[in-house]
């Protein structure tokens, strides 16, 4: 019986996975590899949830058709954009974009740590998708860039604090045409350099130096008075306290800032 089961009979199956859910998870049917459905209660997911999370498009599509709400989402907050974002599901995403407007997909909805799915795509460093929805957004402007977490990070924040230098990179050469905020502030009065200097990515930092032009806070102080070198230098992240060091004359940074 379990083996004639479709995707469309599936979704429309939640009791298999209440009354059946032990014995369903002791074998390995072959549509077991197209949704987890033991899965299927944890956490609220649905299994348009499910499908975005591990990337299965024509599992996808089917829940996509079945589910009323498009925008449904977990007890996170989430919704199959977040997950697609975030775990770097680009055929799903891309699908999404797509029907965005004829489904009503919200591409800019928050989970409960107010994270959109692009600040999502940024953090994990999935270049890929961080692309698509920037292309995409050039005509349409669709995508908020600029959205702000709960701590008051933006996308770009992430790709920083991350270690992310190529996706970093990417948004800073097309901040003028998306009008990305690169110099945004968080709770902590913390810019970017803040952030990439603190966790000791070089490379961050490196491309911030290499793009003055468009990001220009190398003084900023953070609410407690601290500027990024400080952070450097306080945290022992010596190549990234010798990189200010090295640029302190061209850059104008104060390196006796108090």
């Amino acid at each position: 019986t379990f083996r004639k089961l479709n995707n469309e009979s599936l979704f429309k199956s939640t009791e298999v996975a209440r009354s059946w859910k032990n014995f369903i998870n002791e074998r390995n049917y072959q549509w077991l590899c197209v949704v987890n459905i033991p899965k299927l209660l944890q956490k609220s997911n649905t299994y348009l949830h499910l499908a975005a999370e591990t990337g299965q498009i024509d599992a996808f599509k089917t829940a996509l058709s079945e589910e009323e709400d498009k925008n449904i989402k977990n007890i996170d907050g989430q919704t199959a954009f977040h997950l697609a974002c975030f775990n770097g599901r680009f055929n799903i995403a891309e699908l999404l974009l797509e029907k965005s407007f004829e489904a009503g997909i919200d591409v800019n909805a928050k989970c409960k740590r107010i994270k959109t799915g692009f600040m999502l795509a940024c953090k994990n460093g999935h270049l890929k998708i961080t692309k698509l929805l920037m292309e995409e957004s050039i005509d349409t402007m669709s995508i908020d860039f600029n959205a702000k977490d709960d701590l008051g990070n933006t996308a770009f924040g992430h790709a920083c604090i991350n270690g992310h230098s190529d996706l970093a990179k990417h948004l800073m050469e097309n901040s003028t045409i998306l009008s990305i905020n690169l110099n945004s502030r968080n709770n902590a009065g913390q810019t970017a350099l803040h952030l990439a200097s603190k966790r000791d990515h070089a490379n961050v930092v490196k491309i911030l130096m290499d793009n003055s032009d468009t990001f220009c806070h190398f003084n900023a102080k953070d609410n407690t008075g601290r500027t990024a070198f400080h952070l450097a230098c306080g945290q022992g992240h010596v190549n990234v306290a010798k990189m200010f060091v090295e640029k302190s004359a061209l850059l104008s940074i104060n390196l006796n800032a108090m």
